[in-house]
């Protein structure tokens, strides 16, 4: 029996697609599971989903290309906000982690 062809996506149906495959990859998600549940959900063959795969691999590489002074400052900046909301809850443990994570980025701790 042969499988009836679904009808085309839509570019903007394409780019949620690989939105969410990149999503479910960032989740951990193999290929496998991947493939089984573009084939449930968006009735697509491996084949296209290994399209959706590629690309979205390809949009995650380039979201994390930026300098390596960029993605420090954002680093410490985060950990500097967990540092303070676990200050401001008596969560001086979480806020010693954060203080050591910070000393270890910028070397200060060697």
């Amino acid at each position: 029996m042969s499988r009836k062809p679904s009808a085309k996506s839509t570019a903007r149906e394409c780019d949620a697609r690989v939105q969410q495959v990149a999503k479910l990859l960032s989740e951990g998600w193999d290929r496998a599971a991947v493939l089984k549940y573009a084939s449930e959900t968006w009735g697509v063959r491996a084949a296209q989903t290994d399209v959706y795969l590629s690309r979205a691999r390809q949009l995650m590489r380039e979201s994390w290309q930026m300098d390596r002074q960029d993605f420090l400052g954002e680093l410490m900046s985060r950990y500097q906000a967990v540092y303070r909301r676990a200050y401001e809850v008596d969560q001086h443990g979480a806020a010693i982690a954060a203080l050591n994570a910070m000393a270890k980025l910028t070397r200060v701790a060697e």
